[in-house]
């Protein structure tokens, strides 16, 4: 009896072993998970998941790209403040109100990126003392709530209410080399709009059998044309590409598509 349960604990030693060297010897890797949800509204700002471009419907927006001339003395880009750390951060923001604190100046402030860091840290202090109500024994690292700092060499802007836009893939409906045509929920607000029966994104010719309404967006590294079929019947849609084959889709009535394509790497490549 004794024998028999000294060698049941064996098998579950060896058994224990095995598997955690089976565990060892798994690759580190960031795999890219896909969480559904659904839309009852387009997000005000985002970006698309298809192309990469960044989209936003909204003028109420912060586009972090970092940009660094090659003589150093030009440059551009955003940082976040948390827990008295300063880190760069790339992308693109809704910002839910009006900066909470601005410097701006006609002459450059810096030449160099080098004292970027210095000169935000001290507008951010200002900022903490202007909102805490105190001007001296200020402890910046009590302070829990994280800042976006926007910077250039002419202005420092530090928003305090802000959202991260999210990359989002909506029903993919057609795909012509690098233009992706989803499906996307209705506006969250009216915008601005014209009527088209023809499109140009980049070396793509986009036709439409009937009026279609082309809203106002703002878009960042790519081209992004938000298209609504107002009639009662589907429209018929041929795109022509001297890179693709002709493609033909149809746009259902009264529903609202995203035509996105990325920037191209050169003038060859589309």
């Amino acid at each position: 009896m004794q024998e028999e349960k000294e060698s049941q604990n064996l098998d579950q030693v060896q058994e224990q072993s095995a598997e955690e060297e089976l565990f060892g010897h798994m690759h580190v890797s960031h795999v890219v998970g896909i969480e559904e949800h659904v839309f009852k509204e387009l997000p005000k700002v985002f970006i698309d998941g298809y192309t990469l471009t960044k989209i936003s419907l909204t003028s109420n927006y912060v586009n972090c790209a970092n940009y660094l001339s090659r003589s150093g003395a030009s440059f551009q880009g955003c940082k976040e403040f948390s827990n008295n750390q300063l880190k760069n951060v790339r992308g693109i923001y809704y910002a839910v109100t009006n900066p909470a604190l601005s410097l701006n100046t006609r002459r450059k402030m810096s030449r160099n990126i080098d004292l970027t860091d210095e000169i935000i840290r001290q507008i951010v202090t200002v900022h903490l003392a202007q909102t805490s109500g105190f001007t001296q024994n200020l402890d910046i690292d009590a302070y829990k709530q994280k800042l976006l700092i926007f910077y250039d060499n002419y202005q420092i802007s530090v928003y305090d209410k802000y959202v991260k836009a999210k990359i989002l893939k909506f029903p993919l409906e057609a795909q012509q080399g690098h233009l992706a045509i989803s499906r996307v929920p209705k506006l969250p607000f009216p915008l601005k709009f014209e009527k088209i029966t023809d499109l140009y994104i980049y070396n793509h010719t986009v036709s439409f059998s009937d009026e279609v309404i082309k809203f106002d967006i703002v878009t960042f590294g790519g081209d992004a044309q938000l298209i609504f079929n107002p009639n009662y019947n589907s429209v018929t849609v041929n795109m022509y590409s001297p890179d693709h084959e002709q493609q033909t889709l149809s746009l259902a009535s009264r529903e609202l598509y995203m035509f996105s394509h990325r920037r191209p790497r050169n003038e060859n490549v589309d």
